[in-house]
C-alpha cells in the first residue's frame, strides 16, 4: 500500500474508532415523510437549501397539501444588511448581514412544532476600493447564513416527537 493510501486508511480508522460521524438528518420523524413546504419565496437561498436538505434526508416533498402528512410553513424569510460603523469622513466601514426566518410545522391533527424564530448575523468590513469583491463577500456570507439556518431547522425538526421543542417560540441570535 502506498503512503498516501495508508495515511487515509489510518485516519479513517481513527475517526471511526473515536465515534466521529458526519452530521446527517436521515432519521427525521415519520410525521414528516410526506411534507408540503409552504413559503412565500421559493427562490431564496434558505428555501433552496432547505428543500435540498429535506430531499437528502429522505423526505418526500409534495406539491399537494392534502397528500402531506405534515406542512412546514415558512412564514418569514428575510435577509439584508445594515450599516454598523462609519468613518469620520462619513464613509461606511463595517456592515452586518442578517438572515431571519420564522417557521412552524403542522399536521392534520394540529401543531407538531410551534412557531420558531431564528435570526443569524455576520459582520464584514467594507472597503470602497474593492466594491465588487465586498459585494461578492456579502453574497457568500448570505449563503453561509442560509446554510446555518437550515442546520438549525433540521435539528429542531429532528426533535419533533421527542418533546424538546414543544411549548413556545425560540429566538436565537448568532452575533458572529
Amino acid at each position: 500500500m502506498s503512503s498516501p493510501k495508508l495515511t487515509v486508511a489510518c485516519l479513517s480508522l481513527l475517526l471511526a474508532a473515536c465515534g466521529y460521524q458526519l452530521q446527517s438528518y436521515d432519521r427525521l420523524p415519520a410525521e414528516m415523510q410526506q411534507t408540503f413546504l409552504q413559503a412565500g419565496n421559493h427562490y431564496s437561498p434558505f428555501y433552496r437549501q432547505l428543500r435540498r436538505a429535506l430531499d437528502d434526508a429522505g423526505i418526500t416533498l409534495t406539491s399537494d397539501p392534502s397528500q402531506a402528512t405534515a406542512t412546514l410553513v415558512i412564514s418569514k424569510d428575510d435577509t439584508g444588511q445594515r450599516l454598523v460603523t462609519i468613518s469620520a469622513q462619513n464613509q461606511p466601514l463595517e456592515f452586518e448581514v442578517f438572515y431571519e426566518i420564522s417557521y412552524l410545522v403542522k399536521s392534520k391533527d394540529g401543531a407538531l412544532l410551534p412557531l420558531q424564530v431564528i435570526s443569524v448575523t455576520r459582520d464584514y468590513t467594507y472597503d470602497q476600493t474593492i466594491v465588487l469583491g465586498k459585494r461578492q463577500e456579502e453574497e457568500i456570507l448570505r449563503e453561509e447564513l442560509a446554510r446555518d439556518l437550515v442546520r438549525r431547522v433540521l435539528r429542531s425538526l429532528d426533535s419533533i416527537g421527542k418533546g424538546s421543542s414543544k411549548g413556545g417560540s425560540a429566538f436565537m441570535n448568532n452575533p458572529g
